[in-house]
């Protein structure tokens, strides 16, 4: 009859391996829960049994166990102490921290064991499979790196496992299931360092807790008290954490932490009826959402913009945006402003969780839900992701072409959210300029996000520079004339000082057409000219302490204008022109501008007429008719009368 036991391969003139595994070390830090919480759920989701109308659940739960009670634990020490044996002299920090805190958690008589199982699912189907044969069993119990998921799947690394084991303070993990091919199987997986036997052999960092024959999974026939604890009557599978007592030390409110970590990363799985958890007696679902969104709102930034997320979801401005990237509304926009929300976007592949959020401080306090629905773009996207699935980078994937075509489409969904945006926000941004200087900063040209990866490609900063505003007014007999120096667009990467700040002297202006009087006997006899009703006219040309343009998005053709006078404009202008070879300068054709919310068709080479108070910061966002790349210059005026 078959034993359940530990099995560590012999290094067998391999090289000895210490604690050091990259997969662990990603999951680890602040963000753990998280990490948790992302892998194991989205696991869950992939699994989905097409057979079943329920959502997938998912129930973590903590219990307690004693070495005294379970054979696998007392024969784990027996290697744990072989190995520090072997590494005490061997000046391995890392190693001894491990083996110390290992050794520690076994002789405690309160054994934490953090499970996570899922129902509503297909199992981890191909258990009884042998060691040279594919399936999902062999994938997450006996495999590094690989991934045995379809297309649309949201994990396709193979890596999301090692997050579990980033919790346990032995490095050891238990996988058990009843899957739908009829088979229940159990076994255990510990991520260690060389080791060494009782026959005094160097063993391999990865050991597994099974049967002692063929190199089988733990079955029914074979006496496993911990299996007995996990017996199963419905499909699905158990992740169990064993010694996670550091983790729940450090984290006495962990079950606060998963319910915040799951609302805001599987806010949409569990909206659209998906996805239920439970955290002990927790339940996370369609109808407790907007409870616990609310008991949770202020307890950290991430609970805050969840609520921002699902007031937006559930009532965005507008309706809902449909546009199209590859096929017929695969992209859905959402959008909400409020005074307090934080200018944030967040995005969403078809399987609920989100993939990753970033702000925008372009427009004013908005908030933004971004899904992308189509399966040929859930498809492309799902390669740009890396391990931890929280970015759209198109350079993961190897193929150039490939690369580019997701990089064209990456870019179109950016554009697509600036646009749906600034059609319906624009901002005020700030009643005093001092207090928010920050906001005059440039948007960079090309990227939506703030740590989206770039292009390698490096990129002039474009400033407006204008020289000193000098109003030349005079009037003789025949004139009237208003002049300026103008100031142009120019490549610098130093400051440089606006108007107000500039020491620029003002020239004596002497005006040359000045007409000499002489003395006319008759001038009292003359009538004159008889005084006429009406008004004149004149252009002038205000002093502009900060006056910035830059691109929103060039292939549509938006920019946008930031202006903030020191003295009172109650009829400005805005001209517009293209500099090109040789600083020559040709007119270009606004299609429409956006102030203070209203968007008014154009059809002309200026804007106007404009009204901003003194030191007031405008936004307004220009949509030119031409969308090539441009360096715009702007001829900006008055007119008095």
């Amino acid at each position: 009859m078959a034993n359940a036991r530990w099995d560590f391969p012999e290094l067998d003139g391999g090289q000895k391996q210490g604690y050091t595994n990259s997969g662990i070390e990603t999951f680890k830090g602040t963000e753990l829960l998280d990490n948790l919480a992302r892998e194991i759920c989205q696991n869950s989701l992939d699994a989905k049994d097409p057979d079943s109308c329920e959502p997938v659940t998912v129930e973590f739960k903590l219990a307690t166990i004693t070495k005294e009670e379970h054979p696998f634990l007392r024969e784990y020490s027996e290697y744990l102490k072989g190995g520090k044996s072997f590494w005490q002299d061997k000046n391995d920090k890392r190693v001894m921290q491990f083996l110390d805190r290992a050794e520690k958690v076994i002789a405690e008589n309160q054994i934490k064991v953090l499970s996570a199982s899922d129902y509503n699912t297909t199992g981890l189907i191909g258990s009884d499979c042998g060691m040279m044969e594919s399936s999902i069993w062999s994938a997450l119990v006996n495999s590094d790196g690989i991934s045995d998921k379809s297309e649309d799947a949201g994990g396709s690394y193979g890596i999301g496992k090692n997050a579990p084991f980033a919790c346990s303070d032995l490095s050891l993990v238990f996988y058990n299931t009843y899957a739908k091919d009829n088979k229940k199987a159990m076994e255990g997986v510990a991520r260690a360092a060389t080791l060494m036997n009782d026959k005094k052999d160097l063993t391999q960092a990865i050991g597994h807790y099974r049967s002692d024959e063929h190199y089988k999974p733990i079955t029914e026939d074979i006496a496993c008290p911990i299996r007995d604890m996990f017996a199963r009557k419905k499909y699905g599978t158990d992740i169990i954490i064993v010694g996670c007592n550091s983790f729940i030390e450090k984290n006495s409110d962990w079950q606060d932490k998963l319910v915040q970590a799951v609302l805001h990363h599987f806010l949409l799985a569990i909206k659209e009826k998906k996805l239920i958890v439970k955290v002990e007696t927790d339940v996370i679902n369609n109808e407790t959402l907007p409870v616990l969104i609310e008991k949770y709102k202020n307890v950290n930034t991430n609970s805050f913009l969840t609520s921002n997320f699902y007031e937006t979801l559930t009532s965005p401005e507008g309706g809902v945006i449909y546009k199209t990237i590859i096929d017929e509304n695969d992209l859905e926009i959402y959008l909400k402003s409020k005074p307090d929300y934080k200018r944030k976007i967040a995005k969403f592949r078809s399987s609920g969780m989100l993939v990753w959020e970033h702000g925008k401080r372009t427009y004013q306090n908005f908030t933004a839900v971004v899904i992308v629905r189509g399966k040929n773009l859930n498809e492309i996207l799902r390669k740009t992701e890396p391990p931890k699935h929280n970015i759209w980078d198109a350079k993961r994937i190897e193929d150039k072409e490939e690369a580019k075509q997701a990089q064209k489409y990456i870019e179109q969904i950016d554009n697509e959210i600036l646009f749906s945006i600034s059609n319906i926000y624009s901002e005020e941004i700030s009643d005093s300029v001092d207090s928010g200087v920050g906001e005059f900063l440039p948007d960079d040209l090309s990227n939506l996000s703030e740590n989206k990866p770039g292009t390698d490609k490096l990129k002039p900063v474009i400033k407006i520079v204008e020289k000193p505003k000098l109003q030349k007014i005079f009037m003789n007999e025949n004139i009237d004339v208003a002049g300026t120096d103008e100031g142009k667009e120019i490549h610098d990467e130093s400051l440089i000082n606006n108007s107000s700040d500039s020491a620029y002297r003002f020239p004596e202006y002497k005006p040359k057409n000045k007409v000499e009087r002489y003395n006319d006997p008759d001038e009292n006899k003359s009538k004159g000219i008889s005084p006429q009703n009406g008004t004149k006219k004149l252009t002038t040309y205000p002093n502009i302490k900060y006056q910035r343009i830059t691109a929103v998005s060039q292939d549509v053709g938006l920019y946008k204008i930031i202006l903030c006078p020191t003295e009172d404009c109650n009829s400005l202008y805005i001209a517009f022109s293209a500099i090109g070879e040789g600083d020559s300068n040709d007119k270009i054709i606004v299609e429409k501008y956006t102030l203070d919310k209203q968007t008014t068709p154009c059809n002309n080479t200026k804007i106007g007429p404009i009204v901003i108070e003194k030191d007031e910061a405008k936004e307004i966002f220009v949509t030119f008719e031409n969308k090539e790349k441009m360096l715009i210059n702007m001829d900006i005026m008055e007119e008095v009368e």
